[in-house]
């Protein structure tokens, strides 16, 4: 019987699973790998320094130890102080970096949402809305076409009602 290239791979895998998956995750977790998934992140999320994201990675996120807002010691055991970067949603095109936050501050600040309602954010540069909210050390979020979706379901979902669609 003749293997194709493909049942050859899957047999290597299968035979070899637990070395590859173990040198998968040591590769992942590697100081360039990190810094890129960030960085990566903060651009599908819209974020823009003037400087350039690198600049922001290497001289402001990294050496922030505390929360710009509340003073709390980041750490990456706790889900609510790990480090976000918060940025203005409302602009798209030019400086929108504000701060170096925890989990909590970030997702609850309201003292730094530019729509007027808590918790409902314009997502990056995608035309949608998202509704987040932390609550219990946990993160509820959902996306919307429009504002008013966003507002009807933040209502709902904080007066308790289940809510599948709005």
């Amino acid at each position: 019987m003749v293997l194709t290239q493909k049942q050859i791979r899957r047999r290597h895998y299968l035979k070899n699973k637990d070395k590859i998956l173990l040198n998968d995750k040591l590769r992942r977790k590697t100081a360039g790998r990190i810094k890129t998934r960030i960085i990566s992140h903060w651009k599908l999320g819209g974020i823009i320094h003037n400087e350039g994201l690198y600049h922001l990675y290497d001289n402001i996120y990294i050496p922030t130890n505390n929360c710009n807002n509340c003073n709390i010691e980041f750490n990456s055991n706790g889900y609510n102080s790990r480090k976000c970067c918060d940025h203005n949603h409302s602009i798209v095109n030019s400086h929108n970096f504000r701060a170096i936050l925890c989990h909590y501050c970030n997702v609850n600040g309201n003292e730094t949402n530019t729509t007027g309602t808590p918790n409902i954010y314009r997502h990056g540069q995608r035309t949608a809305w998202k509704y987040a909210r932390c609550k219990n050390k946990k993160t509820h979020s959902k996306y919307f076409k429009s504002y008013y979706s966003a507002i009807v379901y933040k209502w709902l979902y904080e007066l308790g009602y289940s809510v599948e669609t709005v």
